[in-house]
């Protein structure tokens, strides 16, 4: 699949490998020329909604409203042959308070998030502990998580139920974020012991329903390197990991995704939510080191990570200066109906 981008500067690339090519030549490695650029820009901006927005806050309960809709959406693809999905997939089948009403309102249900490029903790906040018992908080620049943690604890812990937490807060880059192995008190797992039906509820409980990753896809890579190596702490689930010894460019999304899928429940669901480009394939911001995907871009990444897509729906309510924003419930492709489509 031919896919051509440019960067900000006006600079045209035939395919995504001459821009991960031209990246690697970076004196001091791919990974770092990347990655701390995009973490130096969002340490400069101001730590609250308006300033993780760009300047666009005012944008925000358009987009929370909107994320509502689709997690309403998300949450009936969870595997209902668990006990605890099975109830939650009952409860919620004509919902008429579905604004506010929590997705798990039993002692028995005990529903895990991870929202990955957190920010301020904004969707945290205002979406995913009104509904989610536990959140885990991924963010790798210290003012953001630092002001997530204030948001998210303590006293200004008050507008969802006073069960539901914010738990871990993990100053972390995507492309280094383990989910099964860094959230406290998970056991080490396999991927064989993850499938099996075996599994106590109160370790599944330690795990994630939904993974829920909001403009924070555009800064990892998808370069192919010849040279990826097993990272030797996770070799049972064959993890690809950035090659420091030769600063080559490892494909940091596909190797997310497949740590994602060790840390998801039986059944759970990843959301991407993400700006899109319309007029190429891709645009490479050179200030903050991200990559904007085209939606055929998007689809192509989801199938090289083996992932199956079950909604790609367009956000409404959005500024038409801005990139259209596409929000995808994904899950590992365990099933044959791939309902990109819809």
């Amino acid at each position: 699949m031919s896919l051509r981008g440019e960067d900000s500067d006006g600079k045209k690339y035939s395919k995504p490998e001459a821009l991960w090519s031209e990246l690697a030549q970076a004196p001091e490695g791919a990974q770092e020329a990347w990655y701390n650029r995009a973490v130096a820009y969002w340490d400069s901006q101001e730590a609250s909604v308006n300033g993780v927005l760009g300047g666009y806050g005012h944008v925000s309960d358009d987009d929370i409203t909107e994320s509502r809709k689709f997690l309403f959406k998300v949450i009936k693809l969870v595997d209902i042959g668990h006990p605890v999905t099975a109830l939650l997939f009952h409860q919620w089948q004509t919902p008429p308070d579905w604004q506010t009403r929590p997705m798990a309102d039993t002692k028995s249900s005990h529903l895990g998030f991870a929202d990955c490029g957190a920010g301020v903790g904004r969707v945290s906040q205002n979406l995913l502990l009104h509904h989610f018992q536990e959140v885990d908080v991924v963010e790798p620049s210290h003012h953001y998580i630092e002001s997530a943690r204030k948001a998210l604890s303590g006293s200004s812990a008050q507008s969802w139920p006073s069960q539901h937490k914010a738990v871990n807060f993990y100053k972390v880059g995507l492309e280094n974020w383990t989910p099964h192995s860094e959230r406290q008190d998970t056991p080490r797992v396999t991927t064989e012991w993850l499938l099996s039906w075996s599994c106590s509820a109160a370790v599944l409980a330690q795990l994630y329903d939904v993974i829920w990753i909001q403009w924070a896809l555009l800064y990892l890579t998808d370069g192919e390197s010849a040279c990826s190596i097993l990272d030797p702490m996770a070799a049972d689930l064959h993890t690809l990991h950035f090659c420091h010894q030769c600063a080559c460019n490892a494909d940091d999304a596909v190797a997310f995704f497949d740590r994602c899928k060790a840390g998801l429940k039986r059944g759970g669901v990843i959301v991407v939510k993400e700006n899109i480009c319309k007029h190429t394939e891709f645009v490479v911001d050179k200030e903050d080191s991200s990559l904007t995907r085209s939606n055929k871009y998007m689809l192509q990444l989801f199938a090289k990570s083996k992932m199956l897509v079950m909604y790609n729906v367009l956000q409404r309510n959005f500024p038409k200066e801005l990139f259209p924003v596409r929000m995808y419930a994904i899950k590992p492709r365990t099933v044959t109906a791939d309902l990109s489509q819809k």
